[in-house]
């Protein structure tokens, strides 16, 4: 498993305490890295970075008008 770093770790005997440990310990190992808690790209835009997202037109929840804006 990912976070364990053990290909032959057994998920199927994992109770609901083992899983809430494990998503600690995934949270706290990875959050630094891929975390997306903070919206700010402001330092990849001045980087020259370019980013192509997909929104797709039949979402009722959230509007395309919204994605086209940030």
């Amino acid at each position: 498993m990912f976070i364990r770093k053990d290909a032959g770790f057994n998920l199927s005997a994992l109770s609901h305490e083992d899983y809430d440990q494990l998503f600690h310990e995934g949270f706290q190992q990875f959050n630094s890295i891929i975390g997306t808690d903070d919206p700010n790209l402001s330092d990849f835009k001045a980087a020259g970075g370019k980013m192509i997202a997909y929104h797709g037109l039949a979402d009722q929840v959230i509007p395309t008008s919204s994605t086209e804006n940030c």
